[in-house]
């Protein structure tokens, strides 16, 4: 008995070490609203990518995204990925992290109170917030989609580059907003 115990020993110890790590103090990570999630005075201002994950479009970003998250990270920066999904777990966002090799955590907006909050209507779309929760930029990550269905060659326009410049050198965007080309975000509420 003793030796079967021992030879499992370990791998109990690992899943109580991940249950510590993804619940710090006992209490769940999913259970709690994506305001709480989020280390707001961790950073000089918080970069919150809005992505669904059957967005074809969003999908194509990733990469984008994580380069702006190398660039950036390093000058204050914090990057936190939203999923405004109510049928989308936090295990569904962690695999799909994963899958997509996301440089940065994820969070869930099931109710998707955070997103209107933010006015966010489609993903991908970014929301850059200082440390008190004010709204400094909203919009795209750049102008790569004229529209849904028509991709250019190549980004003409990095809204996000430049608004994080702007903020970095401690002004305010030169637009602090670009409408953004994407999936909508459906709303359970009428006018929402």
């Amino acid at each position: 008995m003793t030796m079967s115990l021992t030879k499992f020993l370990p791998v109990i110890l690992l899943f109580g070490l991940i249950a510590l790590i993804a619940s710090p103090e006992g209490e769940s990570k999913e259970a709690a609203t994506p305001e709480e999630q989020i280390d707001w005075a961790a950073h000089n201002a918080i970069v919150l990518f809005f992505v669904l994950h059957d967005c074809p479009i969003c999908s194509r970003y990733v990469p984008e995204m994580n380069r702006i998250v190398q660039e950036y990270r390093s000058r204050g920066f914090g990057f936190v990925a939203v999923y405004p999904e109510s049928d989308f777990s936090q295990e569904d966002a962690q695999k799909h992290a994963r899958e997509y090799h996301f440089d940065f955590p994820v969070v869930i907006d099931s109710d998707r109170r955070f997103a209107a909050e933010f006015g966010v209507k489609v993903a991908p779309q970014v929301a850059v917030l200082n440390p008190k929760r004010e709204l400094l930029y909203r919009g795209r990550i750049d102008d790569l989609y004229a529209d849904v269905d028509k991709q250019r060659p190549a980004a003409v326009h990095h809204d996000l580059r430049e608004a994080l410049d702007n903020i970095a050198a401690g002004i305010k965007p030169n637009q602090p907003w670009a409408p953004a080309v994407g999936c909508p975000i459906t709303y359970d509420q009428p006018g929402s």
